[in-house]
């Protein structure tokens, strides 16, 4: 059985048309996944409240992991 060239041609780019838009998606995620790691300069500010008056403000930089300094900030407060 013989391959044809022009068979073989056609489906390389009819999945490279398939696969565009996922490949754009992941690079667009891995991008924004990277700027937002380590080029950020955002600042989330925590306010902690009783009885509606403040008692506590934590500043936490976007680009170190929330999570842990949320966790850090809980016993400080």
């Amino acid at each position: 059985m013989s391959i044809n060239p022009n068979l073989v041609e056609a489906l390389y780019y009819l999945s490279l048309i398939i696969l565009a838009p996922i490949f754009f998606k992941l690079s667009r995620i891995l991008t924004r996944y990277l700027l937002n790691r380590f080029v950020s300069t955002g600042k989330v500010v925590v306010i902690y409240k009783r009885n509606g008056l403040v008692v506590g403000r934590k500043t936490i930089n976007t680009t170190a992991y929330v999570v842990d300094q949320l966790k850090s900030a809980k016993g400080g407060a």
